[in-house]
């Protein structure tokens, strides 16, 4: 007896050495540091090769129009590589060390960004070739595209034919010419977030198939990269994630997630069964992770933003009423004027809370914990709330009591369901959907033995309001928070006609005898107007004004007398690094 003491003594003993040493030999985690001198917004990075100087968009010198910069890790100053008056976007530094490519906006709604090359030096720029994205897409995060290592050639996301999903291409730097490399299912946003593994025998990307539902594939590729089977699925999220980047030893793929209710920086295994797990050495708030296998360096965009509710009444100075950390918008005005209904993310998910008109007592409606539960719309009798929540791994239109209670689904489709909007009488609910070609407005109806949702739109349509006098269905229309204002009438003849040329694609209510939409304020986009339009006829009336970033959602109280916005608070994005990746 006296001998096993003795050797459980000395194993505990050794035990304890060893874990004293491992405590004081073992390397300590990476540390992430901004990036100094920069002194402005600062997002989207792309380091070089060597790991020893970075790309990245900035509105510095002009106020809410991006272009595209280099600035070295060490001492030195941004140099501006671009100056065009679009918004430039997604710069992608060549293996090669040579050359940056970027994402220009062509001016108009319609029309399409350009992929333009421009040495890394700085000089003269070549337009390669355009294709049918657009910065500020709801449904496609970025980046939109990133070089082979050979330098010869560009993988960008792009459209097979119009209305067609988005797919990745290699385009061929000195022809011009493009390749498909992904099908993504008919009808789904479709893929974007491309980074090649070291070796450049796979390529990882994050699919879309709905509003904040993503996940990350690997696709293996031949020596020509060409696809040499089919991608596999490598996250189950179904969470807004994307951005992808590869460790320098090619066994991980690094991507950015909202999981948690904030973003961070996630990583899977390029291959095999292991778990995703947090990115060590990352904090919240990183996007855009960008990797040098050679130097062993990694560079992120950390927001720190806060969105707000703000009151917004004509004449007066605007009135903050729900402020936070993160995200609390899509808010929505009661019938009687006196609660209101938004998402927030206080609760480390995305959920559907109300509180009183003044901002106070708040109370939780959902408890769904999926990547996204919001945009609440109270039913015109105030009794109920309508939102969507990706809770089933797909978006669906759900109710719920408005004194709480268990939500009921009202849509069970495999395609994406969003955006919920009732009716005037209240008996049915207009949504978005892309189960078909493409999102189009729908309809359910609550009640009734027939409840199967019914298509309205024919040309496209995500958000969608009937005039205050019930004569007409207005709605946005296009990918992203900007998009085109449409309409059709509820009398007769559904014959649908542009109105507005840009709108934001949530900022859509009805009142009075028209509807309100919200519109933005170039240059830049900083800034938006509050416009009625009445469908008697006269000319388009702005009625409010509001500074800052805004989007997400729009509520006027019945009589006109004030609004409901979201808008970005503390909006700010720096560079980080963090040194010794693995």
């Amino acid at each position: 007896m006296r001998c096993l003491m003795v050797v459980l003594i000395l194993v505990a003993v050794v035990v304890g050495v060893g874990l004293l040493m491992y405590r004081f030999l073992a390397p300590p985690p990476p540390r992430a540091v901004p990036v100094a001198g920069l002194g402005a917004y600062a997002d989207q990075p792309s380091l070089s090769p060597e790991g020893d100087q970075v790309a990245f968009v900035s509105d510095r010198d002009q106020g809410g129009n991006l272009d595209v910069y280099v600035k070295p890790l060490g001492q030195g100053r941004p140099i501006r590589l671009s100056s065009h008056p679009a918004v430039e976007y997604s710069p992608a530094w060549s293996a090669d060390g040579r050359w940056i490519a970027f994402l220009r906006a062509a001016r108009g709604l319609g029309a399409r960004s350009e992929v333009v090359v421009i040495p890394a030096r700085g000089g003269t720029e070549r337009k390669l070739a355009e294709v049918s994205i657009r910065p500020g897409t709801y449904f496609l995060p970025g980046p939109f595209l990133c070089w082979t290592p050979d330098s010869a050639a560009l993988v960008v996301t792009d459209q097979a034919w119009p209305g067609a999903p988005a797919s990745l291409h290699l385009l061929s730097v000195e022809t011009g010419a493009k390749r498909q490399l992904t099908t993504p299912p008919l009808g789904a946003p479709g893929d974007s977030g491309p980074s090649f593994s070291p070796d450049g025998r796979a390529l990882a990307f994050a699919r879309s198939v709905g509003f904040a539902v993503a996940d990350i594939y690997v696709m293996p590729l031949t020596a020509e990269f060409t696809p040499a089977g089919d991608p596999q699925r490598r996250t189950y999220e179904n969470r807004f994630l994307a951005m992808t980047a590869w460790s320098p030893d090619g066994k991980w793929v690094l991507y950015s997630s909202s999981s948690g209710g904030k973003y961070g920086l996630y990583r899977v295994k390029s291959a095999g069964p292991e778990a995703p797990g947090p990115l060590q050495g990352a904090g919240e708030g990183a996007r855009f992770p960008s990797v040098s296998a050679r130097a062993r360096r990694l560079v992120y965009a950390r927001w720190r933003a806060a969105e707000d509710v703000w009151k917004l009444a004509p004449g007066t100075r605007p009135q903050a009423v729900i402020t936070g950390e993160g995200l609390d918008g899509f808010a929505d005005l009661s019938p009687d004027g006196q609660k209101l209904a938004f998402t927030s993310a206080r609760s480390k998910s995305l959920e559907v809370w109300v509180c009183a008109i003044d901002g106070k007592n708040r109370a939780q409606m959902t408890y769904l914990q999926a990547g996204f539960t919001g945009f609440p719309r109270w039913s015109p009798d105030g009794q109920y709330l309508a939102f969507f929540s990706n809770v089933e791994g797909q978006n669906e239109i759900y109710v719920i009591p408005a004194i709480g209670g268990r939500p009921r689904r009202l849509t069970e489709d495999p395609g994406d369901d969003i955006f919920p909007m009732w009716s005037r009488e209240g008996r049915t609910i207009y949504f978005a959907s892309n189960r078909g070609k493409g999102y189009q407005v729908w309809k359910v109806f609550l009640l009734g033995a027939d409840a199967r949702p019914v298509q309205v739109t024919q040309q496209g349509g995500l958000a969608a309001a009937e005039s205050g006098d019930g004569r007409f269905l207005y709605y946005s229309r296009g990918a992203g928070r900007l998009s085109e204002l449409w309409r059709m009438s509820l009398e007769g003849q559904s014959t649908e006609s542009k109105v507005l040329e840009t709108v934001y694609a949530t900022g859509l209510t009805a009142a009075g005898r028209g509807v309100y939409c919200l519109s933005p304020q170039p240059p830049g986009y900083l800034g938006a107007s509050i416009q009625f339009l009445d469908t008697a006829g006269g000319p388009l009336r702005t009625v409010a004004t509001l500074e800052g970033v805004v989007g997400h959602g729009l509520s006027m109280a019945r009589d006109g007398s004030f609004a409901l916005v979201t808008r970005a608070e503390r909006l700010a994005a720096e560079l980080v690094v963090v040194d010794d990746i693995r």
